[in-house]
């Protein structure tokens, strides 16, 4: 049986469109995307991501969402990548919304 992913974080694994409703982000949707994304403080959101888009983030407030299969440092110079085929994923729930003046996480 596999592990239930939200086990393994101290964050609260959302879905994407919960994220950007948690952020109160506006935005719009495709049948399988989202669109036309805006942070509520106006601010520019920058995309970023390795495979994807893994990374959304306001470059003013700070506000951003991850997907929780990026790339996470680990240290300074190490990350740990974890393989969504190793857990139990519940109604898409692999992102997580942060709404802090923290430094954005690094992919």
């Amino acid at each position: 049986m596999k592990q239930k992913l939200q086990s393994v974080t101290d964050y609260k694994l959302m879905s994407l469109e919960e994220c950007l409703k948690a952020l109160n982000w506006t935005y719009n949707t495709t049948e399988d995307r989202f669109i036309d994304i805006v942070c509520d403080c106006g601010g520019e959101l920058e995309y970023s991501g390795f495979l994807d888009t893994e990374l959304v983030a306001c470059k003013n407030c700070k506000k951003f969402v991850k997907n929780i299969f990026s790339p996470m440092p680990a240290s300074n110079s190490t990350c740990v990548i974890l393989d969504p085929s190793d857990y139990e994923i519940e109604e898409n729930r692999f992102w997580i919304a942060a709404n802090c003046k923290c430094q954005l996480p690094h992919n």
